[in-house]
């Protein structure tokens, strides 16, 4: 696992950098999510741009003003993002903007794509995001699996924008 606990710039001036955990989930339900690449409360402030991930879970938890810009996240043939979802910004999250970016799922056993869970104040703006084969929900804004979001009122997601975005999910397949 990787964990980013500091405010970094990490960026890629040629977008061939490459990140791969191949870590298959062990359950369906987020339990046992395996190793992520997760930017945590005290990365919060990080940039991330035109950096490839592959077969990676991409977590932002409990951290604030973060944008991810220009990335590619392409899971496929493996199972990942089991009850939390592949990207996943949660855990009371805010002020994120995903921009400029690429997500792609491909048979993974049905699980989510891009998932804001306990999330506020998001832009997701200039993406495409694509599926193939049994996957789950290509965007989704839940409080499933969101460790002490009973505890919120009145609102646990709140002000999520989506903008300009592409979604194709025209090969995807339900999951059973």
């Amino acid at each position: 696992a990787l964990n980013i606990n500091k405010a970094v710039n990490i960026i890629s001036s040629t977008n061939d950098a490459f990140i791969c955990l191949d870590t298959e989930n062990t359950d369906f339900f987020g339990k046992e999510v395996g190793s992520s690449f997760t930017v945590s409360r005290n990365g919060s402030g990080t940039n991330i741009t035109g950096i490839f991930f592959n077969n990676t879970q991409l977590f932002i938890r409990n951290a604030d003003n973060i944008t991810l810009n220009n990335i590619t996240v392409n899971n496929e043939d493996l199972q990942l993002g089991s009850g939390v979802g592949v990207t996943s910004i949660r855990d009371n999250s805010s002020n994120i903007k995903v921009l400029n970016s690429y997500f792609r799922t491909k048979d993974n056993l049905g699980h989510s794509t891009l998932v804001c869970a306990w999330a506020n104040n998001v832009l997701i703006e200039n993406c495409t995001i694509e599926a193939e084969g049994t996957v789950g929900n290509l965007f989704y804004a839940t409080t499933y699996n969101v460790e002490g979001v009973e505890n919120i009122e009145p609102y646990a997601n709140y002000n999520i924008t989506f903008r300009n975005n592409h979604i194709d999910g025209l090969k995807a397949e339900v999951a059973a």
